[in-house]
């Protein structure tokens, strides 16, 4: 699958301290990536050096294989943002949205400016009314800010903590306009979050930053294997799971099938009797915490 963003070994830092060092990774069409870090850990400055917003010291950013896609009007259209959207408080959303098309040098004729306008106010559950902005609670702010960065033709969708101060019912709507989005616009995501249970749902592989690199995972193989035994477990275990967490009668390792095929034998080859085999996959909190 052809990528739409790749990242190649890029660093960044400021003065002497360095927020991010050797980050690579690509995201495709239609993926939901999660960024995940403790606070400082790096996560808004690589949006911002994604988005061409800050510099950065060394390596390359390609969006559509062009390293200088920051330059060009075309490429940049296709790349929309939430991170601390500012918005025209004394004017509607519509108004807004009208206000950014120009901006961008688009003109339409009214009729067709109004249902354009309405249908991006429909895909984040706004209304075209004249209510303004500075009445809309912060869930229906962020809801305009994600229509915002809609416009154009958004190929990737950068999302900065799009669910912070939002009720439950306003997280719901989010979460699925990110998934319709990746769906039915083949939309790549890239989606920051705190509240890892919300993206958790909906994200297909997770970028860990920590001691400002980037660990990769792809969530669903993060499978825990813990086998019990009723006889004494032989020493050669420890050298094929290449870890120490193994007692007499119990076995705990990350699955992977060659592992897990040359444990069972090796448990066979010695006539150790299997009590119980669990496999069970580690939330995204816990596997947070232990990264």
């Amino acid at each position: 699958m052809e990528n739409i963003l790749e990242v190649n070994n890029i660093n960044k830092s400021f003065g002497t301290h360095t927020v991010l060092e050797d980050v690579s990774f690509k995201i495709n069409p239609g993926e939901i990536i999660g960024l995940v870090g403790r606070n400082g850990s790096g996560k808004t400055t690589l949006m911002k050096c994604i988005l061409g917003l800050i510099s950065i010291d060394a390596g390359e950013i390609l969006f559509n294989d062009s390293s200088e896609y920051y330059k060009n009007k075309d490429l940049m259209d296709q790349i929309g943002y939430l991170l601390d959207c500012k918005l025209f408080e004394n004017l509607s959303a519509y108004e807004n949205i009208k206000i950014q098309e120009w901006y961008k040098g688009k003109r339409y004729k009214k009729e067709k400016e109004k249902a354009i306008i309405e249908d991006i106010l429909n895909l984040v559950d706004l209304k075209n009314d004249n209510k303004k902005v500075k009445a809309y609670s912060f869930g229906m702010k962020q809801r305009l800010g994600l229509a915002l960065a809609l416009l154009g033709n958004t190929r990737l969708l950068i999302l900065d903590e799009p669910f912070v101060g939002l009720d439950p019912v306003g997280i719901q709507i989010i979460r699925n306009f990110i998934i319709k989005m990746s769906k039915e616009r083949n939309m790549a995501i890239l989606i920051s979050s705190h509240q890892l249970s919300e993206i958790e749902g909906i994200c297909e592989r997770y970028l860990f930053i920590s001691d400002k690199r980037i660990k990769a995972y792809a969530y669903d193989e993060r499978r825990k294997v813990i086998i019990y035994t009723k006889t004494q477990i032989p020493e050669e275990i420890k050298s094929i799971i290449q870890e120490k967490n193994v007692t007499n009668r119990v076995i705990s390792f990350w699955f992977e099938e060659k592992v897990f095929n040359d444990v069972i034998k090796c448990l066979v080859t010695h006539n150790v009797i299997i009590k119980d085999i669990k496999l069970s996959k580690m939330s995204l909190d816990k596997l947070f915490k232990e990264e």
